[in-house]
């Protein structure tokens, strides 16, 4: 948008889930961060479901299939029944809308961005469309239902779609993962995500008498929780682990339960299962550091969180967040060296409280720089331009 126009320019956001919903993690984060701040530049219009991922009834308190300021602000939301989608249905709001700007925010989405694009393909609508494949071009998530995905897209491809579309990547990483797939010729812009804006510590924080761990993330395969509790088993000193996130593999988190079954009488694993996202957000002070050796993210808010609470965090080397622990905010490691993780949580649990305290503080200074130094605002006008 050209900063002069006295009118903001309509942009129109899709996306299967938005608050109140939380269970699909990261893409809510960083959608609704968006919208919220970006919202004196344009016109911004939400359309998305009516309940949670998995959820089989609609969100308490909302009025479906109208058109609804969100929270008081000026972005608004129109929460769509989710039981009653159609390609015709999704056809209408396009054309009530008539955005300048189509911003998807799922690769394979049926209804938030395959339908669009399809739409877009033909002609029968006129926007520009922007792209945000949310890290689902990652080969460890192309792995999971792979044979549709391949097909999709080996047509998206066929279709000549991503010569005529803008890509947004988080990371250069997925920057890559774009190209690779889609070829040389895309256009790709690479602006990490919108982060939650970061609250300063009124005082340094104080570590645990009892080192307190936590994991958030989906119970997923992809975020690797089995890992996680089986690094966490050989620590060697008395310590704690909260386990945060929705369960939506029932048979993977059997597999993981089983792990804890001959969990050493020194350590305690608690799950407390799936927390809106402000309660998660509410919790992490409470905690000293974050344990999450993911498969992948395309940005992490779970990360950048903790950073902002001054929490540490023993990563995978599959985010973008690197050389943490030259900075002295955490660790970075590779999968296939798990004694790196075992290693770093010993290091972790019998950190002094004054090197705890300055790892802590400079955690969160650097979620503070990031905001700063990001230039986000300006970048996303260059994205939707």
């Amino acid at each position: 948008m050209n900063s002069h126009n006295l009118t903001p320019l309509p942009l129109l956001l899709l996306t299967d889930w938005f608050p109140p919903g939380y269970r699909a993690g990261g893409p809510i984060q960083s959608t609704y961060n968006f919208a919220l701040a970006m919202q004196e530049h344009y016109a911004i219009k939400v359309l998305t479901t009516d309940r949670d991922l998995e959820a089989t009834s609609p969100y308490a308190g909302l009025v479906p299939e109208r058109w609804q300021p969100f929270e008081g602000t000026a972005v608004e939301v129109l929460y769509t029944a989710a039981p009653g989608l159609s390609a015709r249905l999704i056809l209408r709001y396009l054309r009530q809308v008539r955005p300048q700007y189509l911003y998807l925010n799922s690769m394979f989405s049926l209804y938030f961005s395959l339908l669009p694009l399809l739409f877009f393909r033909l002609g029968w609508i006129k926007t520009q469309v922007v792209l945000a494949p949310r890290g689902m071009l990652k080969a460890s998530a192309l792995q999971y239902k792979a044979r549709k995905k391949r097909l999709f897209l080996h047509l998206f491809r066929w279709s000549g779609l991503p010569q005529r579309i803008r890509f947004h990547a988080s990371d250069a990483q997925e920057q890559q993962d774009i190209l690779r797939v889609f070829g040389p010729t895309c256009e790709v812009q690479v602006i990490p995500s919108f982060p939650a804006p970061v609250q300063v510590l009124a005082q340094p924080k104080v570590k645990n008498t009892i080192p307190r761990f936590v994991f958030v993330g989906r119970i997923h395969p992809i975020k690797n929780v089995h890992l996680a509790i089986a690094q966490f088993r050989d620590c060697p000193v008395p310590a704690e682990l909260a386990i945060i996130g929705s369960n939506e593999d029932t048979a993977y988190w059997q597999q993981c339960a089983a792990l804890l079954a001959d969990l050493p009488a020194h350590l305690q694993v608690h799950y407390l299962g799936e927390l809106p996202h402000p309660q998660v957000r509410a919790l992490l002070p409470e905690y000293d550091f974050l344990l999450l050796p993911t498969q992948g993210e395309n940005f992490g808010h779970a990360i950048f969180e903790a950073f902002a609470a001054g929490l540490p965090v023993i990563i995978s080397d599959q985010t973008p967040w690197k050389d943490l622990q030259n900075q002295q905010i955490g660790w970075d490691l590779p999968l296939d060296q798990p004694t790196a993780f075992v290693e770093a949580i010993a290091q972790a649990a019998t950190m002094s409280q004054a090197q705890y305290a300055q790892w802590s503080a400079q955690a969160q200074e650097f979620a503070q720089d990031f905001v700063e130094k990001a230039g986000l605002k300006a970048a996303y006008l260059r994205l939707f331009s």
